[in-house]
C-alpha cells in the first residue's frame, strides 16, 4: 500500500503533488479494473488448451474465418460460403444444396418429380396405362370379351356362351317373319286408331327378333289420351282392343302361324291399364264381338228395309222405288259403275232418301279405286255428320260431327272391288270393310240444325276432298 504524505503550505511542490496523487489514483483504479475484468471473463483456449483466439466484435466473441475449411453442402447462414464444387449425388433436388446432377442415372417409369427424367426408352407391359410412367403396349395382346376400358381392345371373335345373349344364338323359328310383321305394321298402322295412340311395335321372341324375350309374339303398346283407367277400366280396354284390332288379325298371316299379338295400353297418366292379347283363339268363329250384322242389311226392328238403291250400273235411279235419283255433274257411267275423276265441284252426285230414320240406319256402297294418292272419301252426308274415308297410305278410317276421325288398321287395296259400310244403332257408329268389322266409335251426332235434311254423296266440301274411282250399289237401309 502507498502511503501518501501531506504536503506542507507553502511548498513549491503543492501542484506537482496535486497530479502526482491523481495519477496514482488512476493507475490503481485501472488495476482493479482489469483484476476485476479477469475474474468475470476467464480467458478462453481452444479445444487442445493451447492459445486462445483473440477477441473479437462479433456476438461470439470470434471473428469470421479469413479461409474457413469448406464442408459441401453448408449454407451461407452457418457462416460459411457454399462449396464451389461439392460432390454430386443422384437424384438430390436443389433445395439440399446440390444442383440436379447433370447425367443421372435413369431408372425406368420413375416420374420427374423424384429428380430424374423419365426413361427415354423404357420397357412396355402390356395394358399398362400412361399414368404409371409407361405408355400403352402398342400391339398389347387380346383377350375374349375384355373391354377397351381394361386396355385391350375387344376380341374379334370372343367365344360363345350357351345362354348369352341372342347374337350368340340361332335365331328362333318365326324371327325373320315377326321381324317382317312389326316392319309392315310400322309403316302401314296410322298413329291413331279408335281411341288408341300407338306409341310402339315391335317383335319379341327368344332371339333374332327386335327384343329378346323367352315368349314369341308381336307387341304393340299404346296409350288412351283420353281416358283413365279409372273410367276405361281393364275389361272394357280388352273388350275395346279385340273389337279394333282383331278382325284385320283374323286375316293376316300371323294367325295362320299361330302367332300372337301382346297390347300394352296405358291410359292418359301412363299408367298400366291392360296386357292383352288377340290370338287366333279370337278367329275361331270368325265373328268379331259386334251386334250389329256384318254385311249391309235391315236391322231387325226396321221399318221398310231399304230406304234407298242405287245400283249405277247405267242411270242414278232409286231401284227401290221409295227415292228421287241421284243428281249428278260431272261423273260417267262406265264399265258398269259410275265413275268420278276426283275433280272438286266438277264430279259430283247427291242423294236425298227418303223416310231416313237417323237414330239407327246402315249405309253401304261398292267401290273400287286405282290409286292411294290423296285421301278421299267413298260416301260421306250432307254436313259431314258421318263418313267412310279411304287414307292415302292404305287404311280406312271413319269421320263424324265434320271434322272428327277414328282410323282401323286395316288396308283396302287398289285395282280390286271392296264394300265399304257404315252401320249406326244405339248411339255407336260401327264401320266395316268387305262385311268385316274394323273399328267403331260412340258418337252423338252434331247435327247443323234441329230438323237435317239427310243426304249422302261423294264429295266433302269441308277440305275439297271427291272420290276418286268407280262406285255402284249405294244402298241406304233403316
Amino acid at each position: 500500500m502507498i502511503e501518501i504524505k501531506p504536503v506542507n503550505k507553502g511548498s513549491t511542490l503543492p501542484l506537482m503533488a496535486f497530479f502526482y496523487n491523481r495519477a496514482v489514483q488512476s493507475t490503481m483504479l485501472l488495476l482493479f479494473a482489469v483484476t476485476l475484468t479477469g475474474c468475470i471473463y476467464p480467458q478462453h483456449y481452444n479445444n487442445q488448451g493451447s492459445q486462445p483466439y483473440p477477441r473479437t466484435a462479433n456476438p461470439q466473441g470470434y471473428p469470421q474465418a479469413t479461409t474457413p475449411q469448406p464442408y459441401p453442402g453448408t449454407t451461407s447462414a452457418q457462416g460459411y460460403p457454399r462449396a464451389t464444387n461439392p460432390p454430386t449425388y443422384p437424384g438430390t433436388t436443389s433445395a439440399q444444396g446440390y444442383p440436379k446432377p447433370t447425367n443421372p442415372q435413369p431408372y425406368p417409369g420413375t416420374t420427374s418429380s423424384q429428380g430424374y427424367p423419365r426413361a427415354t426408352n423404357p420397357p412396355t407391359y402390356p395394358g399398362t396405362t400412361s399414368s404409371q410412367g409407361y405408355p400403352r403396349a402398342t400391339n398389347p395382346p387380346t383377350y375374349p370379351g375384355t373391354t377397351s376400358a381394361q386396355g385391350y381392345p375387344r376380341a374379334t371373335n370372343p367365344p360363345t356362351y350357351p345362354g348369352a345373349t341372342s347374337h350368340q344364338q340361332p335365331a328362333s323359328p318365326n324371327a325373320q317373319f315377326l321381324n317382317r310383321w312389326a316392319a309392315e305394321t310400322r309403316a302401314s298402322l296410322p298413329p291413331a286408331v279408335d281411341i288408341f295412340n300407338i306409341t310402339n311395335i315391335f317383335s319379341r321372341c327368344p332371339s333374332g327378333c327386335e327384343a329378346n324375350f323367352p315368349d314369341t309374339y308381336l307387341a304393340i303398346e299404346a296409350t288412351m289420351p283420353r281416358h283413365t283407367k279409372r273410367n276405361m277400366p281393364y275389361k272394357q280396354v280388352v273388350t275395346r282392343v279385340k273389337s279394333v284390332f282383331s278382325a284385320d288379325y283374323c286375316k293376316s298371316d300371323g294367325k295362320d302361324k299361330n302367332v300372337i299379338i301382346r297390347f300394352i295400353v296405358k291410359d292418359m297418366n301412363g299408367v298400366l291399364v291392360a296386357n292383352t292379347l288377340v290370338e287366333p283363339a279370337d278367329c275361331r268363329s270368325n265373328v268379331v264381338n259386334n251386334p250389329i250384322p256384318k254385311k249391309p242389311q235391315k236391322p231387325k226392328s226396321h221399318k221398310y228395309g231399304a230406304i234407298a238403291w242405287y245400283k249405277l250400273s247405267s242411270n242414278a235411279n232409286d231401284t227401290s222405288g221409295k227415292s228421287n235419283a241421284i243428281s249428278l255433274k260431272g261423273v260417267q257411267f262406265k264399265n258398269g259403275a259410275l265413275f268420278s275423276d276426283g275433280v272438286y265441284q266438277q264430279s259430283t252426285a247427291s242423294a236425298y232418301p227418303k223416310n231416313w230414320d237417323l237414330t239407327r240406319f246402315s249405309i253401304s256402297a261398292s267401290f273400287y279405286v286405282n290409286d292411294m294418292n290423296k285421301t278421299r272419301p267413298v260416301f260421306i252426308t250432307g254436313h259431314r255428320w258421318l263418313g267412310y274415308y279411304l287414307d292415302k297410305n292404305g287404311t280406312i278410317s271413319m269421320k263424324y260431327n265434320n271434322s272428327n276421325m277414328v282410323t282401323s288398321i286395316t288396308r283396302y287395296k287398289i285395282n280390286t272391288w271392296h264394300t265399304a259400310n257404315i252401320t249406326y244403332e244405339n248411339g255407336i257408329a260401327y264401320f266395316f270393310l268387305d262385311n268385316v268389322q274394323i273399328g267403331y266409335k260412340k258418337i252423338k251426332f252434331d247435327f247443323v240444325n234441329k230438323n237435317p235434311t239427310p243426304s249422302i254423296g261423294i264429295t266433302d266440301y269441308s277440305n275439297g276432298a271427291t272420290f276418286k274411282g268407280w262406285i255402284k250399289d249405294l244402298i241406304v237401309y233403316i
